[in-house]
């Protein structure tokens, strides 16, 4: 959508309703809800959406994901790959789905896939399932940029599960 064309809904928005209280949400909110109806979207169905999903998959990790699936050694169940199928075809997930793909790598793939897809560092333990928190943090925040680098660290080969632990002074 267009900047200016946000701009001016933002500017409409706040002339016709004179309210010094009005919040950032509450005008994306009448954004989404100006949107959905020129697209006859049900509100109640936008509001689902916005509401289901909190956690972030930037497109490398939609690739790093599938190149992940592929190359897997076992089968995996109908429900298995429903899920993985769920997290390719969203850039936002809920925390269920990513719960049970921590579940689902930890069965098909190798240890040190599925620490650097969690970006696990060693300072929240060894379960994967503890790493998910992560995913709400955008690339530019402090949090991103460190999830960013421990996968970078992974990739490069320089690190092992086993360091990352004496890095935080905790152990896998």
């Amino acid at each position: 959508m267009d900047s200016q064309l946000c701009l001016n809904v933002f500017t409409r928005e706040m002339e016709q309703h004179d309210n010094p209280h009005l919040t950032f949400e509450t005008l994306v909110l009448r954004l989404l809800k100006r949107v959905s109806h020129s697209f006859h979207l049900p509100w109640s169905h936008v509001l689902e959406v916005s509401r289901q999903a909190p956690y972030l998959m930037d497109p490398h990790l939609h690739q790093d994901l599938l190149h992940i699936w592929t190359l897997r050694s076992k089968h995996a169940t109908l429900d298995e790959q429903h899920c993985v199928e769920r997290i390719l075809g969203r850039d936002n997930v809920r925390s269920s789905d990513l719960i049970k793909l921590a579940s689902i790598l930890q069965k098909i793939s190798d240890p040190k896939t599925v620490y650097e897809f969690f970006a696990m560092d060693g300072y929240q333990g060894e379960d994967p399932k503890k790493y998910i928190d992560l995913f709400r943090y955008e690339a530019e925040e402090a949090r991103g940029k460190h999830v960013r680098a421990v996968r970078q660290l992974y990739r490069s080969g320089s690190c092992r599960p086993s360091r990352m632990s004496i890095l935080f002074g905790k152990y896998f």
